[in-house]
Parts: structure tokens; sequence; C-alpha cells
């Protein structure tokens, strides 16, 4: 069984600490200003959109289904949708 003492820890805590930070990858300088040309070039995109007119003429606020199932019959099936 291998007992270490406590410098022996602390020593090998501080080397790992060392070359862990030795062999980081160093952050990107131009990060921010690729994620700013990102974000321009996507909001460009989206408020180019253009709208269909078949899509333009119809106002719909929001769908229901209302499904009614009778457990007794296995043919019985009756929906209908609501729209408003």
């Amino acid at each position: 069984m291998i007992i270490l003492s406590f410098r022996r820890i602390c020593l090998i805590l501080f080397l790992i600490f060392v070359f862990q930070s030795v062999l980081a990858q160093a952050p990107d300088p131009d990060f921010t200003d690729k994620t700013a040309l990102r974000e321009r070039l996507y909001r460009q995109k989206s408020a180019s959109f253009i709208e269909s007119a078949d899509y333009a003429s119809t106002d719909l606020i929001y769908q229901q289904l209302n499904v009614t199932v009778d457990p007794a019959s296995k043919s019985n099936f009756r929906f209908s949708l609501l729209f408003a």
C-alpha cells in the first residue's frame, strides 16, 4: 500500500494544475466579432423573409380540436374543428 505524504499530494496537485494551464487552449481573440457577424447575417436573413400571399390572407388566431370517442363502439369516432 502506498502512503503519500501531505507534501507529495500537494506537489502532485501543483504539477497537475501547472500542466493543465500550460496545455490549455488559448481563447479566440476574434470570438465576439465572429459571433456578432453570425447574428447579423441571421437577422438579415430573417428580416428579408417575405410571406406568401396565400398565408397573408388568413388571420388565424388559434385552433381547437374537439374529439368524442364512444368506448362501447369501435367504429364510432366523431370530431369537429373550431376556428375562431
